[in-house]
C-alpha cells in the first residue's frame, strides 16, 4: 500500500474512532465479507468459489485492498471493451462446452 495512502486511511479510522463515545466503542463491529454468493454445487465444487469473513480491525486492510484494486483497474465501458479482452467463445469452445455440460 502506498505510504501516503496508509498514512490517509490510519487518519480516516483514528478520525472516525475518536468522534466515538466509549458505549460506540464497546460496541463497534468491524467485518469484511469477500468471495463468492454462489451457493451451488458447480460453484462450490467446478469454480472452487469460496467466501471468507475478516473480523475485527483487520478487516480495514482488506477494504483499503480493495479500494486501491478499483482505483487502479481499467474498467471496460462497452460491450465491445469486454469483447476485445475477453473474444466471445468460438464453435469449438461452444461445442466442447456442450459435450462437458453434458457430462455434469
Amino acid at each position: 500500500m502506498p505510504k501516503a495512502l496508509e498514512a490517509a486511511a490510519v487518519r480516516l479510522f483514528d478520525d472516525y474512532y475518536n468522534s466515538l463515545s466509549q458505549a460506540e466503542r464497546d460496541e463497534l463491529i468491524l467485518y469484511l465479507t469477500v468471495g463468492s454468493t454462489n451457493m451451488d454445487y458447480r460453484s462450490h465444487v467446478m469454480n472452487a468459489e469460496v467466501m471468507v469473513t475478516v473480523s475485527g480491525v483487520a478487516s480495514i486492510a482488506g477494504a483499503i485492498d480493495l479500494w486501491i484494486i478499483a482505483g487502479l483497474s481499467e474498467w471496460p465501458q462497452t460491450p465491445e471493451d469486454v469483447d476485445a479482452l475477453i473474444p466471445p467463445p468460438g464453435w469449438f469452445t461452444r461445442r466442447l462446452a456442450r459435450i462437458m455440460k453434458l457430462g455434469l
